[in-house]
C-alpha cells in the first residue's frame, strides 16, 4: 500500500535529520571519512583525501537543504526561490 505523498516525505525527512545527526557527529569528531568507500577516491582512500572543511561544508550544504525540506513539507514557501536545476 503506497503511503499519501506528504506522509512519505515526512518519513524520508526524519531519515536525513537522523542521517544529518550522525554526519555532524562525524564532522565534529573527525571520524567524517569513514561514510566512504574507497572505489570513490580513485587515487587514495578516503581518510587521506576528504578533510575537515569538506566534511564541516558538506553537513552545512545538508543542513540548509533538510532545512528547506522541512518547510516546504510544512506547506511553507522557500525563503529564496528554488534553483533551475534542468
Amino acid at each position: 500500500m503506497q503511503r499519501p505523498a506528504a506522509e512519505e516525505g515526512a518519513r524520508w525527512l526524519a531519515q536525513a535529520r537522523e542521517d544529518l545527526r550522525w554526519a555532524s557527529h562525524l564532522a565534529r569528531e573527525g571520524g567524517f571519512h569513514v561514510a566512504c568507500f574507497p572505489n570513490g577516491v580513485p587515487d587514495g582512500i578516503p581518510a587521506e583525501v576528504f578533510t575537515a572543511a569538506a566534511a564541516d561544508q558538506a553537513v552545512t550544504l545538508a543542513t540548509e537543504a533538510v532545512s528547506l525540506v522541512g518547510r516546504l513539507l510544512a506547506g511553507a514557501p522557500p525563503e529564496a526561490p528554488l534553483p533551475d536545476l534542468a
